[in-house]
């Protein structure tokens, strides 16, 4: 799973409360609504997740940090989630 600790439980309460799901099986099923869900989450806590194509790769964004390039925008989505993660639960320690 893409979100741990105290991010991942914040998230299935938001996803439960918001679209009444409440089990990771229903939501690992498709990539892209799954991401998509994460994002809106990101977005309600103040974290922006983006990737932007630069030349001919994409990079994922979270908080205006830049990471590295990527093939595809899934993979640049995915690291951007990785590391918005990492910031949400750092706020909330």
């Amino acid at each position: 799973m893409k979100l741990t600790g105290k991010c991942k439980d914040s998230f299935l309460k938001h996803i439960w409360q918001k679209h009444g799901f409440d089990s990771w099986d229903e939501l690992l099923e498709n990539e892209i609504i799954l991401n998509a869900l994460i994002i809106e989450f990101f977005d309600l806590v103040g974290i922006y997740v983006n990737a932007i194509k630069y030349t001919t790769k994409w990079v994922g964004i979270a908080e205006n940090g830049l990471w590295i390039s990527f093939d595809n925008r899934t993979d640049a989505i995915n690291d951007a989630i990785h590391e918005a993660n990492e910031i949400y639960n750092d706020l909330n320690d």
